[in-house]
């Protein structure tokens, strides 16, 4: 249902190629769980807000994913508990 979609805009360079700075996120916020081995979420880690791929890492822990490999520590793990999944993000458009 569209009341349960938010446009966001990404900041930064973590998530590019898949996400730039300035473009446009569509998030699900009915997706607000890692229900999926592998995908870009908005959330937040220990409250600093954030776009970011996420993936299990077992025993209670996700690894955090930022696409640019140039970007320093690309993978991270936390604990679940660290993180709160505010939506999935389903579509995103280029800003130029």
């Amino acid at each position: 249902p569209p009341h349960l979609l938010l446009i966001g805009k990404g900041v930064g360079d973590s998530m590019e190629p898949t996400i730039g700075s300035h473009d446009d996120v569509m998030i699900n916020l009915a997706e607000n769980d890692l229900t999926r081995f592998d995908g870009i979420y908005a959330l937040t880690i220990e409250g600093a807000g954030a776009i970011k791929r996420l993936a299990p890492a077992g025993e209670g822990m996700v690894q955090v994913i930022s696409d640019n490999r140039n970007h320093p520590d690309p993978v991270r793990k936390f604990p679940r508990s660290s993180i709160r999944i505010i939506g999935r993000a389903i579509w995103s458009a280029r800003r130029h």
